[in-house]
């Protein structure tokens, strides 16, 4: 159900959508990492601090977030 709501169109344009599947530890973490370049800063801090999702969500998250702010190691 997660990966037919992330190709429908109608729905994916929807940043709600964007955010909730990133969130939702049962998406395929190669859907949420893709997702998450759409995603505002504040969204990205708290990605982070998300204990169930899967660990290359949150890296990617971290790194992403880093790069934003200017901070990448």
């Amino acid at each position: 159900v997660l990966e037919e709501i992330f190709r429908n169109h109608k729905w994916i344009a929807r940043y709600r959508v964007k955010k909730t599947l990133v969130c939702n530890p049962y998406c395929p973490p190669s859907i949420a990492v893709h997702l998450l370049k759409f995603l505002l800063l504040n969204d990205l801090r708290e990605i982070i601090q998300i204990e169930d999702l899967h660990l290359a969500v949150k890296e990617a998250a971290y790194q992403l977030l880093a790069e934003r702010s200017g901070k990448a190691d």
